[in-house]
């Protein structure tokens, strides 16, 4: 699992909560799962990024990932949707999934209800 997941420059998973270690490696099955591709990108952990004043990045209860983009894999909207829904699926109810489509990632957060 450690080779598939990469951290941004500047970003570190070190503070991220179980609830958010816990589930890498589903980020990781679904990606390979549906998009056929082997590497999760963390872009935003709470180091790297500024967020609204409640965002639970400060608790190190979210994270921004997406796919690396290269010049030869670009996921298209079908694949990334496909993606949405299979973390939807994964993570349950206690985790909230948001598809940013203008900046290609996901937003993951634990918030149990």
């Amino acid at each position: 699992m450690a080779k598939s997941i990469y951290y941004r420059q500047g970003v570190y998973g070190d503070k991220l909560d179980d609830s958010i270690r816990r589930i890498l490696p589903h980020l990781v099955t679904i990606y390979e799962d549906v998009a056929y591709q082997t590497i999760v990108l963390v872009t935003s952990t709470y180091e790297a990024s500024s967020h609204m004043a409640s965002s639970f990045h400060y608790v190190h209860r979210a994270i921004d990932i997406k796919c690396p983009f290269t010049r030869h894999y670009l996921m298209d909207e079908e694949k990334s949707n496909k993606v949405h829904k299979a973390l939807i699926k994964k993570l349950g109810k206690d985790y909230d999934v948001i598809w940013h489509k203008e900046k290609g990632t996901y937003h993951i957060e634990y918030d149990p209800k």
